[in-house]
């Protein structure tokens, strides 16, 4: 990891142009480390390519139109956030928080965002495709949030207050979800799931 005094003097001065007021577009790149602070900053059509962000703290940041790629976020946050058309493949976000955050037609592919969180965030039309949500938290999502999961590890997910009817469950791992009441009502599930979730709301399948 490179130290600060190695970070690339256009990006220490992109970020200081932003902290000014300056909105950031068009910006690629790639095999930076970048310093954490960017709190309410605004990114316009950027592109990150294997970069880390550095003790990320982006609350109340907007993201529009911006591409992440094999990025590390570890332990980010990005709480109170704005992101509309924004996408995240092969990223590392594990332990990251997106907590009250915005995000619209966005999407997360091949990530590994273990513990990560979204609670009470609002989606409209994320989705997760082949993503490690191990512990992760999607609890207490907006009502009008609107999200997709497909072929995702959603082992411990807590899903409490987070309604999942019409969910599509089925191609997802869901062992020992994490609910409170009637969250489960109307997913979607497989025949095989239906005997966990059986189980794990306490009904005893005889046959």
């Amino acid at each position: 990891m490179k130290a600060m005094h190695d970070v690339g003097e256009e990006i220490l001065k992109a970020l200081e142009c932003a902290k000014n007021g300056q909105v950031l577009e068009e910006c690629i790149w790639e095999n930076e480390t970048i310093p954490g602070d960017m709190g309410a900053l605004r990114f316009e059509r950027c592109v990150f390519r294997r970069c880390v962000f550095d003790a990320l703290s982006a609350q109340k940041s907007e993201w529009i139109d911006c591409v992440f790629e094999h990025c590390t976020f570890l332990m980010a946050d990005w709480q109170d956030a704005f992101f509309r058309r924004c996408r995240w493949a092969s990223c590392r976000l594990n332990g990251s928080t997106f907590a009250n955050a915005c995000l619209e037609e966005v999407q997360f592919e091949a990530c590994a965002a273990r513990s990560a969180a979204w609670s009470q965030a609002l989606l409209k039309r994320v989705s997760f495709q082949g993503c490690s949500l191990q512990q992760a938290f999607l609890d207490g999502l907006k009502p009008k949030s609107r999200w997709t999961v497909t072929e995702c590890d959603l082992t411990e997910v807590d899903f409490a207050k987070t309604a999942l009817s019409g969910q599509r469950l089925d191609t997802c791992v869901i062992d020992g979800l994490r609910i409170e009441g009637t969250e489960l009502r109307g997913a979607v599930v497989s025949p095989a799931q239906a005997c966990e979730l059986a189980k794990l709301l306490g009904v005893v399948i005889r046959g």
